[in-house]
């Protein structure tokens, strides 16, 4: 069927085998070393994710974080907890490269 085909032949992006994973760094050290930009996400598969009090211990993360080029900080809430269930803080994406997603017009 045509969904089975299409699940099976866009699953493979390339013969190259994947990069291993990474380790999140556990107690990263708050960092203001980044530049962050509010309201935009990232492109890009993860190199890894963890759970981080504030944007700066993230930024910290990907900074002690080897190819790491940028990372990704969404603040946690009762209504949308960290993959690990943690309501405050937020979850960190680390990302091997700097890929802002385009604008949609009309969001904020």
């Amino acid at each position: 069927n045509s969904i089975q085909d299409s699940i099976y032949n866009e699953s493979k992006c390339s013969d190259a085998p994947s990069p291993p994973p990474v380790p999140f760094p556990s107690n990263p050290n708050a960092s203001s070393e980044c530049t962050f930009v509010e309201q935009h996400a990232l492109n890009g598969t993860d190199m890894t994710k963890g759970s981080v009090a504030s944007k700066e211990e993230c930024c910290g993360a990907c900074r002690m974080t080897p190819g790491c080029a940028a990372s990704d900080f969404v603040v946690a809430s009762r209504m949308r907890p960290t993959f690990e269930g943690i309501t405050t803080g937020g979850t960190c994406h680390l990302k091997r490269a700097y890929e802002p997603k385009p604008e949609i017009q009309g969001e904020t």
